[in-house]
């Protein structure tokens, strides 16, 4: 926020208001900011809600694609977060030329910007009531343990329904699309056209399934190989071949009235 455009407006025109000024160039950011976010977006994906919103739920299957996914993810935000840094000192530079409310401290060193960008990963055991370690009376340990076994359940009924709502959205919005999309003909074209990941996005959600099945549940293996049958088809197909979209779409239905049954 600028303190002194927001004091101006305000004298001028006679009006409360707070005024934020961007210091770098949103193009110039754009680099560092998706690759950013595929960091926050792989780790949510690999992984399930926990605790709040900070602490998530990793399966000891999905610890490896997960570990690898990420370095990857965060080796290209290190690059990103490098090149940007590298060239701070003369988007500054430019920013003193022309920007007349410049202010030098409103910007870090040159020197110090590369500490502001980064990413780690820290990984803790999830606990158990049997996990107690404490001296207190018998009844006080039960009671605790207790509190502690019905926490963790409330939070694995939280995990599992992250997972319903995750086959909800990607194979609804399978069913919607090709509902909507209208072939082209010799006198119009096509009508709200979909990408091919349509397709690979259900079965990129039918081989994670397995992997974040945190409690060995059966219906979300069985889910998963509903998810892989559905999308064991290719999307020219679905373009070109009406019946198919139909099939496609009615499998898709019967797909979202069971996962119901998951909450």
């Amino acid at each position: 926020r600028d303190e002194k455009i927001s004091s101006d407006v305000r004298n001028e025109y006679k009006t409360d208001g707070n005024f934020n000024k961007r210091l770098i160039p949103k193009d110039e950011m754009l680099e560092l900011q998706k690759a950013n976010h595929e960091v926050s977006r792989r780790h949510k994906y690999l992984t399930l809600p926990w605790v709040d919103r900070s602490f998530r739920i990793l399966s000891s299957e999905a610890f490896f694609d997960y570990q690898k996914k990420m370095q990857e993810a965060i080796a290209d935000f290190d690059v990103m977060a490098k090149k940007f840094s590298l060239k701070f000192g003369e988007l500054v530079a430019e920013a003193k030329r022309t920007d007349k409310s410049f202010k030098p401290e409103h910007y870090p060193s040159p020197d110090g910007i590369r500490g502001r960008f980064g990413a780690e990963i820290h990984y803790s055991p999830v606990p158990t009531g049997s996990d107690m370690r404490v001296t207190l009376s018998g009844n006080a340990v039960a009671a605790i343990k207790a509190a502690i076994d019905a926490d963790q359940q409330a939070r694995i009924e939280t995990a599992v329904a992250d997972i319903a709502n995750r086959i909800s959205e990607t194979v609804g919005h399978l069913a919607k699309r090709l509902r909507e999309y209208k072939p082209a003909t010799d006198d119009a074209r096509a009508e709200n056209k979909f990408h091919d990941s349509l397709i690979t996005n259900v079965k990129e959600l039918a081989d994670l399934l397995p992997k974040i099945n945190i409690v060995g549940d059966p219906k979300i293996d069985r889910m998963a190989a509903n998810l892989a049958k559905l999308a064991d088809i290719e999307p020219y197909v679905l373009r070109s071949d009406v019946r198919e979209r139909d099939r496609t779409a009615a499998a898709a239905d019967k797909i979202l009235q069971r996962v119901s049954s998951f909450i």
